[in-house]
């Protein structure tokens, strides 16, 4: 599964270039020995809330898209 994520390690500058998913670095890096409170563990919590609220605000965004174009019936 963490090969369909994508396991690119490489950080780009350009929104154009090949880079990692939030996923794919949760899937590569969550393997079970990293110890709590390194910088490793905290960075898997750091990208799973920004994973979260990009998610949030997108749902949020279009559900307020949906009901002010919505048609009824």
């Amino acid at each position: 599964m963490a090969l369909a994520a994508g396991t690119r390690a490489q950080m780009v500058s350009s929104p154009l270039d090949d880079g990692q998913t939030m996923t794919g670095f949760i899937a590569q890096t969550a393997t079970g020995e990293s110890t709590p409170g390194t910088l490793t563990y905290n960075t898997l919590f750091a990208v799973g809330l920004l994973l979260f609220m990009v998610t949030l605000i997108l749902n949020l965004a279009a559900g307020a898209i949906v009901r002010r174009i919505r048609e009824v019936y």
